[in-house]
């Protein structure tokens, strides 16, 4: 947890003092010492600040991230990671995807290299950079807050030292417009300043990982063990947690595939504390998340209604959703640009002849929904399948026309069939009757056709090639015409004989 201003601003007393030594130089002892003295309470102040953030789970105010940060697992590194240098004593690039804690993980770094007491740790958020502002002014301006007469002369000497440690968070949420200045002065950085180590987080394929000089370090998924601390850091009550932890050991695959961040597994709490069950498909997670995160806040304020910044009803806000995600999901776009996000939700509600503004719209996806949150300078969702999903829904609100174009274009283009795979999956879920309709029948009355299956014989034998596999093992494949989808299956070696019987080439 967090200690107390007083206690850190000790532990932070050598090197902030090193660096008053050279700023107030020869003045009065009484005066040098009181300025060191209040220079190490506004540093211990800022320093806290970091530890302390919003989340999803309790976004109306700030909390300490120690209730509940759950120790970062690194790839590659094989031991609990309490310090930076647990990781590397050189330049570093902390790399993760969305929902996977980047941010919470850099803020518990430079908390705990402060407790060091060794070297004064920076965190700058590096979305905040002005236009043009370089990182050496963005830095000095942050020393300055806790030693107003801190200037740039005063940084080549603190970073020449290496006395000053550097947290840089968001590299993917810098402008494009800084991206190249800012690559130039943090490689600069590592030229003439090698004691002064950086740390620096981003999302995969950022142009910060082709710098030679930082190592990347890559953070891994959550299993069991993450899962469970983490149910125990939100969750109060001794009998949920039970609940919670059980269930996500028992669970399917495809809810173990979805709760591997933080971030997930919060929505997973959040849902079993809202409706009192647990999701056991995918189709559960997802069914009512969109009221839940819009309504997280008022069931405990009674008469308050949250306004989304849209002004739409929740109903509404989750139709946009649905249509944004399945225009979405036709293009393979799952992350985009603001200007790219604000066009698509502008053709959903000019369709529905909704009056809003579009950027307020994608607001509430991002900031209340929090479905479509920002990651670096995009818009991405949460995880793929959420896009999924709620294509499904949006197809499953259109008419019976819709639903049969859209399943005979399924049927008839192998593109579009292994493409939709994972949406059809949900309307099998949500729409059984036009799954079975549209789909099932259709598919299998081709199957019949096809291999002019009845009651007494078949052609699928005349269809099979039997290939000799490694391992020991056959590959049998149904060699299909049309529109049917191959079949691969693998025997084991107690079968061979059948080979003798039938070609190897039929």
């Amino acid at each position: 947890m967090i200690i107390e201003n007083t206690a850190l601003s000790i532990l932070l007393s050598e090197p902030v003092t090193k660096l008053a030594n050279w700023i107030f130089g020869k003045a009065l002892v009484a005066t040098k010492n009181r300025k060191i003295k209040d220079s190490l309470q506004g540093l211990a102040e800022k320093i806290t600040d970091v530890a302390k953030v919003k989340t999803i789970y309790k976004n109306d105010s700030s909390i300490d991230l120690h209730e509940f940060y759950i120790p970062t697992r690194v790839r590659n590194i094989n031991i609990k990671i309490n310090k930076i240098i647990d990781i590397d004593k050189k330049n570093i690039i902390i790399e993760g995807t969305v929902g996977q804690g980047k941010s919470i993980f850099m803020r518990y770094l430079t908390y705990q290299e402060a407790k060091l007491g060794k070297r004064i740790p920076i965190f700058l958020e590096l979305r905040k950079l002005e236009n043009n502002q370089s990182l050496e002014d963005a830095i000095s301006s942050t020393i300055a807050e806790w030693i107003p007469i801190f200037s740039k002369k005063n940084f080549h000497v603190l970073a020449e030292s290496g006395d000053l440690f550097l947290f840089l968070d968001g590299f993917d949420e810098v402008s494009r417009d800084n991206l190249k200045r800012l690559l130039n002065e943090i490689e600069r950085w590592h030229r003439y300043y090698p004691k002064m180590q950086m740390v620096i987080s981003s999302r995969p394929g950022d142009d910060i990982q082709n710098i030679n000089a930082f190592k990347v370090y890559q953070l891994d998924p959550y299993r069991y063990p993450e899962q469970k601390a983490l149910i125990n850091k939100l969750v109060q009550e001794e009998d949920a947690r039970n609940i919670l932890k059980k269930s996500i050991e028992e669970s399917p695959s495809d809810i173990k595939s979805l709760i591997t961040t933080p971030l997930m597994v919060t929505l997973y709490v959040m849902i079993y504390r809202a409706l009192s069950e647990l999701p056991k498909t995918q189709s559960e997670f997802y069914k009512n998340i969109f009221s839940i995160l819009s309504t997280r806040h008022d069931k405990t304020k009674p008469g308050y209604k949250r306004e989304f910044s849209s002004k739409l009803s929740e109903s509404k806000l989750q139709k946009i959703f649905e249509e944004f995600c399945f225009m979405s999901f036709k293009k393979d776009e799952l992350i985009f640009s603001y200007p790219r996000a604000v066009e698509i939700i502008d053709i959903c509600i000019k369709d529905k002849d909704i009056q809003a503004d579009p950027s307020n719209i994608l607001q509430d996806f991002s900031k209340v929904v929090c479905l479509l949150p920002i990651d670096g300078l995009n818009y991405t969702f949460v995880h793929k399948s959420i896009q999924e999903y709620f294509s499904a829904s949006f197809i499953i609100g259109k008419s019976e026309a819709f639903k049969s174009s859209f399943y005979s274009s399924y049927l008839t283009k192998f593109a579009t069939y292994s493409k939709m795979k994972s949406i059809i999956d949900f309307l099998k879920d949500g729409d059984e009757y036009s799954y079975n309709k549209y789909y099932k029948i259709p598919f299998l009355k081709e199957y019949i056709d096809f291999f002019e299956i009845n009651q007494y014989s078949n052609k699928i034998i005349d269809n099979i090639l039997i290939e000799n596999n490694v391992h020991d093992k056959l590959n049998i494949r149904l060699i299909t015409k049309g529109y049917i989808t191959s079949v691969q299956v693998r025997y084991p070696k107690n079968i061979q004989k059948i080979s003798k019987k039938y070609p190897k080439n039929i």
